[in-house]
Formats: structure tokens, sequence, C-alpha cells
């Protein structure tokens, strides 16, 4: 009863994320739910793309590829997604407070601070700090960090654009 839903709205309101639809009116979530089917769409049609092409690329050419690679590609592609997502919502507004706020306050720290990872990984890559025997794996930490921190820049501008169309319209609504 009652108490299993106060546990449940403590939950979510606790564990929000870009998905979640705490605290969206009915309009919001409906349209939070077509812009996450459009995305989700997206990245199924891009996940098989993919997969199809990793494939022709495995059996035209000679060598084996890494498969660091591919899941970096697909690691990317989720990435992508789930930033146009973020985008999208953000744009529509329907991005509910609580991630909005985490987004516009702790994204840019992460995102500087993977940006600083990718940047050492990358000099050890380099030779320029130690000298790594290890290049491939500081190229794919650097690399992987990067997408990691351009990540978290796009949930920080989502989280400010969020937040600016939410208060334009409750300006509107007054």
């Amino acid at each position: 009863g009652r108490v299993t839903d106060m546990k449940e709205t403590k939950k979510e309101r606790n564990y929000v994320t870009v998905f979640s639809d705490y605290g969206l009116d009915e309009r919001q979530r409906s349209k939070s739910e077509n812009i996450g089917f459009r995305c989700f769409r997206e990245l199924y049609i891009t996940s098989l793309t993919m997969t199809v092409v990793w494939y022709v690329i495995s059996c035209v050419v000679d060598t084996t590829i890494p498969i660091v690679i591919v899941a970096g590609s697909y690691f990317a592609a989720a990435i992508v997604c789930y930033c146009i997502y973020a985008l999208r919502a953000a744009k529509a507004g329907v991005i509910n407070g609580i991630t909005a706020f985490s987004f516009s306050t702790g994204s840019l720290a992460k995102a500087i601070l993977t940006a600083l990872f990718a940047i050492v990984f990358g000099l050890g890559a380099g030779h320029l700090i130690s000298a790594s025997d290890k290049m491939t794996d500081c190229i794919v930490l650097a690399v992987l960090c990067a997408m990691i921190s351009a990540e978290n820049f796009v949930l920080y501008f989502c989280g400010l654009k969020n937040n600016k169309v939410l208060d334009e319209q409750n300006k509107e609504g007054e």
C-alpha cells in the first residue's frame, strides 16, 4: 500500500536519470517517450548497420580486427545516441529537474576531469610521461576518456538548456 508507494517514490527521486519521468507532467512524459522511441530506433538501426559493416570488413581484410576497435565503435555509438536523446529532451524541456540540476552542476567537473585523464593517457601513449610499454592501452584509455568527457560536456549543456526551456515555459504559463 501506502508505505510501498512512499518507498518507490523516494527510490525514484533518489535515482533519477535522463530517462526518468519523475516529476514530469503527462505532456512532458509523452514528449519524452516519443523522443526515447525515436532514439531507440536510431540506436537499433545504427547497431545493425555497424554489425553488418564490421562483418563485411572482417571478410575483406586479411588481418584480424582488434576487438577493442569494434567494442569502442559500439561504445561511441551508444554515447552518441544517448547524447542525441539528451539534446532532444533538453530542447523540449522534458529532463526532470533533479537530473537537469545534476547535469548543470556535476557534469562540467566530470567532463574536465575525464578530459585531463584523456590528456594524461595520450601523453603516456606518446611516451611523454613515462616509458610506457602499453602504448595501445594508453591510446584506448585516452580515446575512451575523451568520449566520456565529450558526453559530460553535452550533458552539462543539456542541463542548462533544459532549465532555460523550463524557465521560459513557466514565464509563458504565468
